[in-house]
């Protein structure tokens, strides 16, 4: 809920982990930016939240699914949550992720 225009990327087999910026959602891109070929973007954008979304794919053995899903829902914003605005949730918060750099796009 604090880095809205990114695209975050985490693995993690075992113990071992990695995580990193997977570049900027097309939402947060000037559209003067966007490549000639679309067609992936169009494929995925949907109204106004555009191609920000999350996928989570989970592979293993004798996983507890229900338990998965509680937890992984437990992590989702309230409605209450929803409704303050972008700034706010940078105050609510803690982000555990150290800075992403980015492009001629970056803050």
């Amino acid at each position: 809920a604090t880095r809205l225009e990114y695209a975050g990327f985490w693995s993690q087999a075992g113990a071992v982990s990695r995580y990193q910026c997977a570049g900027y959602f097309w939402a947060a891109v000037p559209r003067d930016h966007w490549p000639e070929e679309r067609e992936h973007i169009d494929r995925v954008w949907e109204g106004e939240n555009g191609d920000c979304r999350q996928e989570i794919v989970l592979i293993g053995q004798d996983m507890d699914r229900d338990a998965l899903n509680a937890m992984l829902d437990d992590c989702l914003l309230t409605e209450e949550e929803i409704m303050t605005n972008e700034g706010e949730w940078k105050k609510l918060f803690t982000d555990p992720f150290p800075k992403w750099k980015m492009g001629i796009f970056g803050s």
